[in-house]
């Protein structure tokens, strides 16, 4: 693995390529091609297509033949499209399993973003994006109206609060047809969860979504309002067999506004995620008078661990105090110790929290995930 390269095992590129839906290919192109794995699935399925491969690696490929074109290219070039239809034309099909970094957002990448409507879709100010969404700008700009593409995308996208605006874009403006979610630990040495995505290069008809996951045989459907929220399948899986009633409207949640980092350099008591040493606990403090407007906790409050793999999920109750929280907790005021306490030791509240947490690496708990989580147990 260099430069963000985690090469596609056949499994998954056979998987990827049986999952679209064109019958047909005059061309199948690859943005980042890395070992080919792709193209050569492309190649077992569509035989009579013109391959097309472009990698900033280009000797790096095994695959050999006829109808097969694979030269140096780098998916952040903001010329690349441009050569691609100079030389082939509109693509009738784009596969790719882009690089697994990020990028720094400068006026190439911009560049890159407005020419294929994406620039909007991201938050402004960034200066730092996934490369994928690059890659994914890059196949738009290339693909013929009615075009497929197929991608593995990392679940940053496919479910992350940041790039919510990206979804929306995707699934009214594209065709997003179905997404599958690949099995913990598909790629070497990395264990990002990954998704098969198609789409099709065409404004839909408000038709549903496929979601699948790769270990089961099981289709869920979902609207387009649902996909934009997420589109990972364990999730809607999970909350199709839970049902929801809202939380009392006096309950109050918030997080710290401080980092840890911030905290230990001062002289007032505090409370992170590192001392939450087991999925519940009962905490006591003294009282202290902290100044205005500083995030703490007090008795009555259950707090919650929102950052961290090892430590998400995890709650406590302050039965006696008040204490600052860091930014990586969250802070649940007017619950109920009775009516609460039972759904933190009975471990559901950690078990749904940290199946339905965000992020690649780091997994982090939003606040609708937490309060679906009491929604549940409002039942």
């Amino acid at each position: 693995m260099e430069l963000g390269q985690y090469y596609t095992p056949k499994t998954f590129s056979t998987l990827l390529i049986e999952s679209m839906l064109s019958t047909k290919a005059d061309y199948v192109l690859d943005i980042g091609c890395g070992q080919a794995s792709l193209l050569e699935a492309a190649r077992g399925r569509w035989k009579k297509a013109k391959l097309i491969g472009y990698d900033i690696d280009p000797t790096n490929y095994n695959l050999q033949g006829e109808n097969l074109h694979i030269g140096f290219g780098d998916g952040l070039d903001p010329d690349l499209s441009n050569k691609i239809l100079d030389n082939f034309g509109y693509i009738d099909i784009s596969v790719a399993n882009p690089p697994y970094t990020s990028v720094e957002v400068n006026k190439n990448i911009i560049r890159i973003l407005k020419l294929a409507s994406l620039y909007e879709c991201i938050p402004k100010n960034i200066k730092k994006l996934p490369a994928e969404i690059v890659f994914l700008a890059q196949n738009l700009l290339v693909l013929k109206t009615e075009g497929e593409l197929g991608a593995i995308l990392p679940a940053s996208i496919i479910s992350g609060e940041k790039w919510k605006g990206l979804r929306e874009y995707l699934i009214t403006e594209k065709s997003i047809d179905k997404v599958i979610q690949l099995p913990n630990k598909a790629f070497n040495k990395t264990e990002a969860a990954t998704f098969a995505v198609n789409f099709t290069n065409k404004k839909p008809n408000k038709h549903a979504i496929s979601l699948l996951s790769f270990d089961n045989n099981e289709t869920l459907k979902i609207n387009y309002k649902s996909g934009i929220k997420r589109l990972d399948y364990l999730y809607h899986a999970h909350k199709k067999l839970s049902n929801h009633k809202p939380i009392p409207n006096t309950v109050i949640l918030f997080r710290g506004n401080k980092s840890s980092k911030s905290l230990r350099s001062g002289t007032s008591k505090f409370i992170h995620t590192s001392d939450l040493k087991s999925i519940f606990q009962t905490l006591s403090f003294n009282y202290f008078k902290y100044p205005k407007g500083t995030k703490t906790a007090r008795k009555g409050d259950f707090i919650v661990s929102r950052v961290g793999s090892r430590c998400i999920g995890k709650a406590a109750y302050i039965n006696e105090g008040e204490i600052e929280v860091s930014d990586c907790i969250m802070v649940l005021r007017n619950l109920g110790k009775e009516r609460y306490t039972s759904l933190f030791t009975s471990n559901n509240f950690y078990e749904k929290t940290s199946h339905d947490a965000l992020g690649t690496g780091a997994k982090y708990l939003t606040f609708d995930i937490i309060k679906e989580a009491l929604e549940i147990h409002e039942l």
